[in-house]
């Protein structure tokens, strides 16, 4: 599974993704970020074609970043999964 987490340094915040402890991007967050959000789980499927099965926020500040005021976004994560990052997955018993 690839993480989606916020970070805060030099006064400002910051996603940063990554794969267990390794991070595999850096960049400053954007309130209501699911766009993004959707834009870096493409880059990641075309990247890493067949690696990558997930792409899942921390609970908390990073889910509030990418919803921010709209809260009818709140499916959308699943539908970045199921829609862009499902249809690229390798069947079950592959990796992440």
């Amino acid at each position: 599974m690839v993480r989606w987490s916020l970070e805060h340094a030099d006064g400002e915040h910051y996603v940063v993704v990554r794969v267990g402890e390794q991070v595999i991007g850096r960049e400053l967050v954007i309130w209501e970020g699911l766009p993004r959000f959707e834009a870096i789980a493409g880059l990641l499927v075309e990247r890493y074609p067949g690696r990558v099965l997930e792409l899942r926020p921390d609970e908390g500040e990073a889910v509030t970043y990418l919803l921010g005021d709209r809260l009818s976004w709140v499916n959308g994560i699943e539908r970045v999964n199921r829609d862009i990052i499902g249809p690229a997955a390798p069947p079950p018993g592959g990796t992440a």
